[in-house]
């Protein structure tokens, strides 16, 4: 319950001030705020401020809500990588909004990052699923590129899509030529 508390020995000579008790009603004030009376035995503990008259009906509120709860997590970090295409899986069934941190380098030829998504939920495993390029729809962008020259970026999914999704890739395309490539991938994910 949300509201202020007050706790008090029964047995006391002085209860807090402000608190009142109107003797075989059951109805107890603080002040002009009518209270919930939880009983231990010998101790009392008022919890005020949560009745609302206007609705007549008491006020609840979660305490560190499951909607603000996340899951941080690095994909990669990966120095002189081989030239290949590789594929970080996230499962986002659950959650609700979704970020990733990226920074690509390479000495020649190109790293490229891209973002695809897949609502398959039968069940199979993360590779088996077919994917379709999310990256421009989820972002507003084609994709991330180091040329010979590093590149970062920082995509949040600020409208929630990223939700609709069961599994969410990030794949890095090397291309350099000499495995030079690097790459790290940071990435949070909220329910």
């Amino acid at each position: 319950m949300s509201g202020e508390y007050v706790t008090f020995d029964q047995g006391a000579a002085a209860t807090p001030q402000g608190v009142r008790a109107v003797t075989g009603t059951g109805i107890v004030t603080t002040g002009t705020q009518r209270v919930t009376l939880a009983s231990d035995g010998f101790f009392v503990t008022l919890f005020t401020n949560i009745y609302t008259a206007l609705t007549q009906s008491i006020r609840t509120e979660e305490i560190d809500p499951i909607s603000q709860h996340y899951v941080a997590e690095r994909l990669a970090n990966v120095v002189n990588g081989a030239d290949a295409t590789t594929y970080y899986y996230t499962d986002h069934a659950g959650y609700s909004k979704a970020g990733w941190q990226l920074a690509l380098d390479c000495v020649a030829g190109t790293v490229t990052a891209t973002v695809e998504g897949t609502m398959d939920d039968t069940g199979a495993a993360p590779a088996a699923c077919a994917y379709e390029d999310i990256t421009n729809d989820l972002f507003g962008v084609a994709s991330l590129v180091s040329a010979a020259a590093p590149a970062t970026d920082v995509w949040v999914d600020d409208t929630g899509a990223s939700g609709l999704f069961k599994y969410i890739r990030i794949v890095i395309v090397a291309n350099t030529g000499a495995a030079t490539g690097d790459w790290l991938i940071d990435h949070k994910r909220m329910y």
